[in-house]
């Protein structure tokens, strides 16, 4: 994904927030592996949380890393 002039990683996170961390892990394993490195900020989009549902199995969050080459 590209954020204006920015190479981004993008992920949909299905689930409670309390796990969100190990969506991370995976995105910065995908990262390393593919000759990238994180470059900035992270970004969190809450597509579906509490505010649409109070089951926190169905919320939905968008993660974004900015990355660029080694």
């Amino acid at each position: 994904m590209i954020l204006g002039n920015q190479l981004m990683v993008s992920s949909y996170h299905i689930g409670e927030h309390q796990r969100l961390a190990q969506q991370y892990e995976k995105m910065e394993q995908w990262i390393d592996s593919n000759g990238y490195e994180s470059s900035g900020e992270c970004y969190e989009r809450y597509v579906v949380d509490y505010w649409a549902t109070r089951n926190e199995k169905e919320f939905v969050t968008e993660i974004m890393i900015p990355i660029e080459r080694k």
